[in-house]
């Protein structure tokens, strides 16, 4: 991890690299836990993750804690990611 990428970041922000150089299942678990202690989503504040179809946003203790934090993870269709971003 060269801590030059994380220069100017929000507060609270981290970098956390993986041995492979891409995120995995337990990474992207450890994504979600930093991601609910800064949202704070609550059964009365529930909160949508949109995620794409990568392989490390689909395990069962990613969706079992999403499930025990009041998130809820829709992925979108792999190669459209680029079209939601478009200008309207």
């Amino acid at each position: 991890m060269n801590s030059r990428l994380m220069n100017n970041c929000t507060p609270g922000a981290v970098g956390v690299p993986s041995p492979s150089g891409w995120i995995d299942r337990n990474l992207f678990v450890r994504y979600l836990q930093h991601f609910v202690a800064y949202v704070k989503p609550s059964e009365s504040n529930q909160v949508l993750v949109i995620v794409d179809g990568h392989q490390s946003h689909k395990s069962i203790e990613a969706i079992q804690f999403a499930r025990d934090n009041y998130l809820h993870i829709i992925t979108i269709p792999p190669h459209t990611s680029h079209k939601l971003q478009q200008e309207l």
